[in-house]
């Protein structure tokens, strides 16, 4: 069932600049799998890109929301990032698995990136 667990596609809403300040929205197609979006964690994971390197400095990790399911165990999910500094930025969508007793999420090694 994990390996049906994966993002299928990401789609953002600004141009090839964004003034500072601004927010732009990213909404992600999610295959669940068996699971429910009540069961997963949905992050979006975003800082300035460094200069030397392809790595984001400073990353910032903000929920994204289920929006509902776009048929065949997909559901869409949405966020927005604040651009509140100058400079590249990269994100990234991290799903991991959630339960109200899970302790810590990232202790189970069970992540999927996007």
């Amino acid at each position: 069932m994990l390996k049906d667990v994966r993002v299928l596609e990401v789609t953002e809403s600004r141009g090839d600049r964004i003034s500072l300040g601004q927010e732009f929205q990213v909404s992600a197609i999610i295959q669940l799998g068996g699971f429910q979006p009540q069961e997963v964690l949905v992050d979006l994971c975003h800082g300035r890109i460094r200069p030397d390197s392809d790595k984001t400095a400073g990353r910032q990790v903000t929920a994204m929301t289920s929006v509902g399911p776009v048929g065949d165990g997909r559901w869409q999910f949405d966020g927005s990032i604040h651009c509140d500094e100058t400079g590249v930025y990269g994100y990234q969508i991290r799903l991991l698995p959630f339960h109200p007793y899970l302790f810590d999420p990232l202790y189970m090694n069970l992540v999927t990136w996007g």
